[in-house]
């Protein structure tokens, strides 16, 4: 910028004329510094907040609800988003706006088989009157803890996992009655299932096959045990 220089010899040398214009550059430059700090902000929100899917062909972002907020909040900027974002948060899924690539349809009774194979032992599907026509309605697992506290320590693992991955399945932890052993287990119920498809997705196998794989870790590894070892006599 071509600013007039205050460095003069003489005080009476800078006229009204030179004032304006300092002035006038002086607020370009803060228009302008305003203008990228506000473009820098955004792009830093987008980036950082992306969730990516994988539909069979192609891979797109999917905006959580609070990165949609907060863009919403500096939506007077004039940056530029993906025109094929799919958003979520929506209501019911559909061929449009699909972030499970199931057409916006669960998960059918076939697929979901072929899916529970490559988890660890122990899942199961729930259906509707163990019918295998209708769509699986959740998938889930039991896990037996020595005591009540250890039991707790577990679901603490698994909500993390849910939390990192922004899909929360069901997690339940109670002391069973057995009435015919007279005995007690303490036990963890996770349940997975995508509630705006009534029934299941990829998602969920995805939760399923990163708690076996924390499951795996020594630290929770010794919070499980095995059903037959589970079992405490009633006084």
């Amino acid at each position: 910028y071509n600013v007039p220089t205050l460095m003069t010899t003489d005080p009476s040398d800078i006229n009204n004329n030179s004032i304006i214009q300092i002035l006038v550059q002086v607020v370009r430059i803060s228009t302008m510094y305003r203008f990228l700090k506000v473009q820098k902000l955004n792009i830093s929100v987008y980036t950082k907040t992306l969730r990516w899917h994988h539909d069979g062909s192609t891979k797109y972002p999917i905006l959580t609800n609070g990165a949609q907020q907060r863009i919403m909040h500096f939506s007077s900027s004039k940056s530029t988003y993906p025109a094929d974002r799919r958003d979520p948060t929506a209501k019911r899924p559909t061929k449009v706006c699909d972030p499970y690539g199931l057409n916006g349809q669960p998960m059918s009774f076939e697929e979901a088989s072929n899916q529970i194979s490559l988890l660890d032992p122990g899942w199961s599907i729930e259906t509707n009157n163990n019918s295998t026509d209708e769509p699986p309605l959740s998938l889930q697992k039991e896990f037996y803890h020595l005591n009540y506290t250890d039991g707790s320590k577990f679901m603490h693992k698994v909500a993390a996992v849910a939390q990192n991955n922004n899909h929360y399945p069901s997690i339940t932890l109670e002391r069973r009655l057995l009435k015919k052993e007279k005995a007690w287990k303490i036990v963890t119920t996770v349940k997975c299932s995508t509630i705006v498809l009534g029934g299941l997705s990829f998602h969920d196998f995805h939760i399923a096959m990163l708690v076996d794989v924390e499951l795996s870790r020594e630290d929770t590894k010794c919070l499980v045990i095995k059903e037959g070892n589970s079992c405490k006599k009633t006084h």
